[in-house]
């Protein structure tokens, strides 16, 4: 008999024992469910009361007890006039025309768009693209770029991006004014700009005004060592200098005033040119001493002429950043916040006699350190940086942290008392703020002739067939100071990838809270194709076609007028455009205007091509008109 016969048959598993283990298992169920049921419920945790497990390592209530944060007392502000309660922001009538927390849109799967590698970018404006219905791609299928301007080294961008796309880059604006160095060239080439200007001595003074005095300096190795070299020559710096005045030592490729340092020029150091050059080697180092100060391409540096009077919220010195949105180059159309953010020191300004009396030369918190520095907070109580409730915006009407009341109840414009709320604000709205909307266009309307030859360059011809194939727009932020001396704003620098983002609105940790402003310019540039024109673009078109058969337009034309047209139909949360100066007529109250301005009309007009001016003149048309498109008092 074959071997595996005689193997024994193995045996399954019998019923009855099938049966026992399901019957276990069904009463440790019905067990567990009425253990369960019998317990008390856990209550959900509170915002008043945290949630803690009884036990667990770092979440007992005596740690809670030990780290919670006493809330901070504000400083007190004088209660506020009548007419600082009734103010509305200017130029404009804000009520009703904010975006802020915008429901979510529906995606849009045709409508795609990348970032820039920074964590604003990343955490901040790709959350707000989605709330608006695009959906983000990592590959080239994208229509909206928002990112930083492209640097030399990756002009090739603009070749390759993908035809009606939306980018945040013009070509050359961070080479003609963005950078230090660039702003310096733009300041010192202005008096040979403005030379053949129809226009008096005193306007084309005024145009380069812009800034203080700017020079740059580059240490360059040499068979001998390192050798200072003065960009334009030492003599073209020695006859702009006067005796005594301080100036600011920049690093060309720092940020946030780190490696900064004030100099102080006296008579003795510009009796000639061998001790200016002295001066100069000595103040221009070849890199900092500190290690971390150190830029990254050593002895670069942009010499400022110092602002040492200026104004002051009660006893801090402080500056103002301004966000500033370019949506087309040619013809030019600009966008402004009709608010600014300051930026103030977290010590007294002590310098007024600066630089005669030079003993605070060192003080960098005083002088440079401006927004709460880590290096100055650490010398100063925390709990009392300020004397008085921070204004993160200047307007009248928004009240707490991040209110603009205090900023018109404590500016101080010089060394006399302080204005007071209402005169403050009258100030602003009649001098002040019209100053600072022509101080901005004076740079951006004398780079136009530079930014024209960087697109010529990269497209072969300027405004050509491979320029026009998609749309280019530009969020810059200058900074600001008022100068005492002068009587007038001044400009700092024009920073052109500055932060996307102002601030994060928890309620408290931010100087800088974003009302609804970085999401309007986005739908302003376009990213969601202009969602609410079906309201006004059959009377549009209708406008459009009568002015054009009575100018005379091209396609293309028709097509440029028409986006600047939904642009301006889409401002909100205090948006406004400047450049065409928006006809506003009584509503802008006792106020200079833009186009009233002979230097700026001048500077327009030297590059002005036929489209400029017909852009110009429709877009004006239709501001006289504003209400008969949209229906809300906004074409």
């Amino acid at each position: 008999m074959p071997r595996h016969m005689n193997r024994r048959k193995r045996r399954g598993v019998s019923t009855r024992c099938v049966s026992a283990l399901a019957l276990a298992l069904v009463l440790a169920w019905v067990f567990m469910i009425t253990h369960l049921l019998s317990q008390e419920p856990t209550p959900a945790p509170t915002p008043e009361k945290p949630h803690t497990h009884t036990g667990r390592k770092n979440h007992t209530k005596k740690h809670h007890r030990r780290h919670k944060k006493k809330k901070r007392t504000p400083a007190p502000t004088a209660s506020p006039t009548n007419e600082l309660k009734a103010a509305h922001c200017w130029p404009f009538n804000r009520q009703g025309r904010y975006v802020k927390n915008t429901i979510q849109k529906p995606v849009n799967k045709w409508r795609r768009f990348r970032v820039g590698p920074r964590k604003d970018l990343e955490n901040f404006v790709a959350p707000m693209l989605k709330k608006l219905g695009l959906l983000q791609t990592k590959y080239m299928d994208w229509n909206v770029y928002v990112g930083l301007q492209f640097k030399p080294d990756y002009e090739k961008n603009y070749l390759v991006a993908p035809e009606g796309a939306l980018i945040t880059s013009i070509p050359g604006l961070k080479e003609v004014f963005g950078d230090k160095e660039a702003f310096a060239r733009l300041w010192s080439n202005c008096a040979q700009q403005v030379a053949s200007l129809p226009i008096t001595d005193g306007e084309k003074q005024k145009i380069c005004s812009f800034t203080r005095p700017a020079i740059n300096a580059v240490h360059k190795m040499t068979d001998v060592g390192p050798q200072l070299a003065v960009e334009g020559g030492a003599q073209a710096f020695f006859d702009i200098v006067d005796t005594p005045s301080a100036w600011i030592v920049k690093p060309q490729r720092r940020y946030l005033s780190l490696g900064m340092h004030l100099a102080v020029l006296r008579e003795s150091d510009a009796a000639s040119l061998d001790t200016l050059a002295s001066w100069l080697s000595k103040e221009v180092p070849v890199e900092e001493k500190l290690p971390h100060y150190r830029t990254k391409q050593p002895g670069e540096f942009t010499l400022q002429q110092y602002v040492a009077r200026p104004a002051r919220l009660d006893k801090r010195k402080f500056d103002l950043r301004v966000w500033v949105l370019i949506t087309s180059l040619e013809p030019l159309t600009v966008f402004m916040l009709d608010v600014a953010f300051p930026k103030i020191s977290v010590v007294d300004y002590t310098a007024w006699d600066f630089p005669a009396n030079a003993s605070t030369v060192n003080e960098k918190c005083m002088h440079v350190q401006l927004m709460a520095a880590e290096v100055c907070v650490k010398k100063i109580n925390a709990r009392h940086m300020y004397p008085y409730q921070y204004p993160g915006v200047t307007r009248p009407d928004v009240h707490g942290k991040v209110g603009g009341r205090s900023f018109f109840e404590n500016l101080r414009l010089d060394d006399n008392d302080l204005l007071g709320g209402e005169e403050a604000w009258r100030e602003w709205q009649e001098r002040l703020w019209p100053e600072l909307e022509a101080l901005i266009m004076r740079p951006l309307l004398l780079a136009k002739p530079a930014l024209h030859k960087h697109e010529a360059r990269i497209y072969g011809e300027f405004d050509g067939d491979l320029s026009r194939k998609y749309h280019r727009v530009a969020l810059v932020s200058p900074d600001v100071i008022y100068d005492a001396d002068a009587k007038t704003w001044t400009l700092e620098e024009i920073n052109t990838n500055g932060l996307f983002q102002l601030g994060v609105d928890d309620g408290g940790s931010s100087f800088h809270v974003d009302e609804g402003y970085t999401e309007a310019w986005l739908q302003m540039s376009g990213v969601d194709e202009f969602p609410n024109s079906h309201k006004y673009q059959k009377i549009l078109e209708e406008r459009l076609n009568d002015f054009c058969e009575s100018e005379g337009c091209t396609e293309w034309e028709k097509s440029v007028l028409m986006r600047s047209a939904h642009a301006t139909a889409h401002v909100n949360s205090g948006w406004y455009r400047v450049w065409p100066p928006y006809d506003c007529g009584q509503e802008c109250g006792p106020r200079s205007t833009l186009e009233k301005d002979a230097g700026l009309r001048a500077l327009h007009e030297r590059t002005a091509s036929p489209l400029a001016k017909k852009h110009w003149t429709f877009l004006r048309k239709l501001d006289r008109t504003a209400g008969l498109l949209g229906g809300d008092g906004e074409y």
